[in-house]
């Protein structure tokens, strides 16, 4: 498994039953918004890709954008977003948002909307105050906004994103979930869908234990069983095919904890 791959997208039901439920309303003209909040490396951009492929399927206009992707500009990612909708912004920045927002609302008008944020805390000033307008109760509007929020450092920008998530969360049909680490069954269904290997619980035991149950971590993890050279590998199968019947191996461990340095614990500790 490349690190280039996504992780795969396990014990996230409902979320993406939330996610579910906000594209139908917007397909119904009703607004509203889902902030998906979790620690790094949690699966939050997994999420949001899934929600955009979720609108799509379901043939609602879709835009979706990973916020750390944009240059600090003002207002750069709401033109994107009006850019990849096909919305007409001219003039001042100031007549620009404008028409942004009087676009995007006119898009969602009937038809319905979704915008997909990847890490809403990454957004500017003018970008979130554009997002405020967008999110007011309007009859017959169906905008709906989908957002993950990363846990970083309180910066201006991380609190101001939190004030509007702070405000959504007082209207009508606006929801805060929080995605948790995969508990030991779901990192067992990660290996089992990684390797198409069956693992003892005492491998996925371990594995569990040494990533925490953050998805990255066990990514990594799966990076460093890949390189491990095959008399590495070799000693932890028995006789059966396909059948891991000891624990990681002290070569495992410490080559995926030199491959985590930097990163949060609980990884770092190993």
């Amino acid at each position: 498994m490349g690190s280039d791959q996504q992780t795969p997208l396990i014990g996230r039901e409902d979320v993406i039953g939330a996610a579910r439920e906000l594209v139908t309303s917007a397909r119904a003209g009703r607004g509203g918004a889902l902030i998906v909040q979790g620690a790094n490396g949690v699966g939050r951009t997994e999420v949001a890709r899934a929600v955009a492929q979720l609108g799509r399927a379901s043939r609602l206009p879709v835009a979706h954008i990973e916020a750390a992707t944009f240059l600090p500009a003002p207002g750069a990612a709401m033109r994107h977003i009006a850019r990849e909708l096909g919305v007409v912004h001219l003039g001042s920045q100031d007549d620009q948002v404008s028409a942004i927002c009087d676009g995007l609302l006119h898009r969602a008008r009937g038809s319905g909307l979704l915008l997909v944020i990847d890490d809403l805390q990454g957004l500017d000033d003018l970008d979130l105050a554009s997002l405020r307008v967008l999110i007011q109760p309007r009859s017959g509007v169906g905008l709906a906004l989908v957002a993950t929020l990363g846990r970083r450092r309180q910066d201006h920008s991380s609190t101001v994103a939190s004030m509007l998530v702070q405000d959504l969360m007082q209207r009508p049909n606006c929801t805060l979930a929080t995605l948790q680490p995969w508990n030991s069954d779901e990192v067992g269904e990660f290996l089992r869908q990684t390797f198409l290997d069956s693992f003892t619980p005492a491998f996925v035991s371990q594995a569990h234990e040494l990533t925490g149950g953050n998805p990255s971590y066990l990514r990594r993890l799966a990076d460093e069983w890949e390189r491990l050279a095959p008399d590495d590998r070799r000693h932890l199968f028995s006789g059966v095919p396909n059948l891991l019947t000891q624990p990681l191996p002290v070569a495992l461990q410490q080559r995926v904890s030199l491959s985590l340095v930097g990163l949060p614990t609980p990884a770092r500790q190993c």
